[in-house]
C-alpha cells in the first residue's frame, strides 16, 4: 500500500495535489518528505470560521475539483476524500493529500 502511494505521489504534479519531495526507507520506517502546508486542514479551518461566503466556498470547491479532475485524467481514483485530507499551503491554496487508498490504472 505504501509503495502504491509513493508511486502515485511521484507520478502526479498539480497545483492542488501535495508534492512528494523525497522518499526513503530506514531499518524501521518509511519516510515521505512532503510539501510543507502550514495553514492546517479544511476541517479545522471550517471549525474556526464557522461559515463561508459563496466566493470562498466556490474557490475551495473549484480547487478540490481541479485536483480530482487531474487525477481522473491520469486514471487515478482517489478514495479518501475527507476534510482532514484537504490542506492549505503557505499561500492558502488547497492541497489534496493521503493517497494510501487511491487506485491507479483505472479506466
Amino acid at each position: 500500500m505504501l509503495e502504491n502511494e509513493k508511486n502515485i505521489l511521484f507520478s502526479v504534479k498539480h497545483d492542488n495535489l501535495i508534492d512528494l519531495l523525497y522518499a526513503f526507507e530506514t531499518k524501521h520506517y518509511i519516510v515521505f518528505g512532503l510539501e510543507y502546508c502550514p495553514n492546517g486542514n479544511l476541517y479545522t479551518f471550517l471549525q474556526r470560521v464557522k461559515t463561508l461566503n459563496e466566493a470562498q466556498a466556490r474557490s475551495i470547491m473549484m480547487q478540490i475539483l481541479n485536483g480530482l479532475d487531474y487525477l481522473h485524467e491520469n486514471n487515478i481514483l482517489f478514495r479518501d476524500i475527507k476534510l482532514e485530507n484537504i490542506l492549505f499551503d503557505n499561500n492558502g491554496r488547497i492541497k489534496i493529500t493521503d493517497f494510501g487508498l487511491s487506485k491507479p490504472d483505472i479506466d
